[in-house]
């Protein structure tokens, strides 16, 4: 009978029921981030809007560091990474930021209405875009 080749050496946890302590656990990173962080967007990075401060944070696994980035007011209820950018709906305003991936700068401010929130309610949003 022929035997199989050696295989890779699998990696992580020989026994699965190893249970680490919370206390033990050591984080690769810690971000600062002033006011109350709340909604969270992840592409290459990570984004979390703190309404408190009106601001995002765009958060740098490569370089460990948080650059905060100024928006409307009450920043948050539902950050989106898509189409290069980061959306974010400024709900004190009416408004929507869109924030460059890249670049991490507000290349554009949209007027935009927003449904009412509460235990029940469908979040429906109307983005109004100028005409190129």
């Amino acid at each position: 009978m022929a035997q199989s080749p050696p295989g890779k050496k699998r990696t992580g946890v020989s026994n699965p029921h190893v249970r680490i302590p919370i206390q033990k656990l050591v984080p690769d990173a810690v971000y600062e981030v002033p006011g109350n962080p709340d909604w969270l967007a992840i592409d290459e990075k990570a984004w979390v809007s703190s309404a408190s401060k009106h601001l995002v944070a765009q958060m740098d696994p490569k370089t460990n560091k948080a650059t905060l980035i100024a928006v409307g007011k009450e920043p948050g209820n539902g950050l989106a990474a898509a189409f290069g950018s980061l959306w974010v709906p400024n709900c004190c305003e009416s408004t929507m930021s869109r924030i460059e991936l890249s670049t991490g700068r507000v290349t554009a401010t949209f007027p935009m209405t927003f449904a009412g929130s509460g235990p029940g309610t469908t979040h429906v949003s109307r983005l109004y875009l100028p005409d190129h």
